[in-house]
């Protein structure tokens, strides 16, 4: 008999009842990307005393979840399936006589329809060839 009734109490007797419900709505949101940003993300808490340095944290968080919620909205999938993706996937600086070069490891195909919908370009394996620097005594 009352499924789909909302009820919230509030001390805001100023405030039109939609509006207090989607306050509360933001108010979810902004929870669950708090849940999002101390799970997958692993962000720890920071202990700052300095304005600039915690404005500066609050944008980094902010923006890593933006990064995030794109990521998911234009690839379709959550992040643990993304990270499941590019987990395996690493790099390493390879010197080879003279050169020395990033490479990295193989990946899935869904890697690269992954950055194919977000608009990234095909990565090379390997990048970065240049001459390493002459050890001492040669």
């Amino acid at each position: 008999m009352l499924a789909g009734v909302r009820l919230l109490r509030t001390t805001l007797v100023d405030m039109a009842p939609e509006a207090i419900i989607d306050a509360y709505q933001e108010l979810l949101g902004v929870e669950d990307n708090f849940r999002t940003l101390k799970g997958p993300l692993r962000l720890r808490p920071m202990y700052h005393r300095r304005a600039h340095r915690i404005s500066a944290h609050v944008m980094v968080c902010m923006l890593a979840t933006l990064v995030l919620r794109e990521s998911e909205r234009r690839t379709g999938l959550r992040f643990d399936a993304l990270s499941a993706l590019f987990k395996p996937v690493r790099a390493a600086l390879v010197e080879d006589g003279s050169r020395r070069f990033w490479q990295r490891t193989e990946w899935d195909d869904r890697v690269e329809e992954v950055c194919a919908s977000v608009g990234a370009k095909r990565l090379p394996r390997i990048w970065g060839a240049h001459a390493a620097p002459a050890a001492e005594g040669e």
